[in-house]
């Protein structure tokens, strides 16, 4: 029979050695105990864009939007828009987490931008992360 002090100490090492092979186990598959944070933003790849004029007075623009996020790390963060004279640039971004293993399936985005107003008449060209069009405003 073994005493209780002689598996305590075959208890200690063991559980050393189990820790130290599981986190070479980890490492040889390329995996982190922790997470770290290399979180970074990027434009989402847009599919389609409709322009609707909103039947309003001052005339009013929205974006229908569809685009893809690439995988299940990466989620939509936000819509920044600006105008430079004719040209309404709307860049759409995601946030990726950082993580380094994600499930590859896509996920579609849709969503319906109400580009800031006024706008007055004229020839207008919306860029939209690259998908562009043109439009007048009567």
């Amino acid at each position: 029979m073994i005493s209780t002090s002689v598996l305590t100490r075959l208890a200690i090492p063991f559980a050393a050695v189990s820790a130290a092979a599981a986190f070479l186990t980890l490492g040889a598959l390329g995996l982190k105990a922790e997470q770290q944070s290399g979180s970074y933003a990027f434009p989402i790849q847009i599919t389609s864009v409709e322009v609707r004029v909103r039947e309003s007075y001052p005339v009013q623009l929205a974006l229908d939007v569809e685009g893809v996020i690439p995988d299940g790390c990466s989620r939509f963060e936000q819509a920044v828009q600006w105008r430079d004279g004719n040209q309404i640039v709307v860049r759409m971004l995601a946030r990726h987490s950082g993580a380094d293993i994600c499930t590859m399936i896509a996920q579609v985005y849709r969503d319906t931008i109400v580009l800031d107003g006024p706008l007055p008449r004229g020839d207008y060209v919306v860029d939209v992360n690259g998908a562009v069009h043109q439009l007048r405003v009567d």
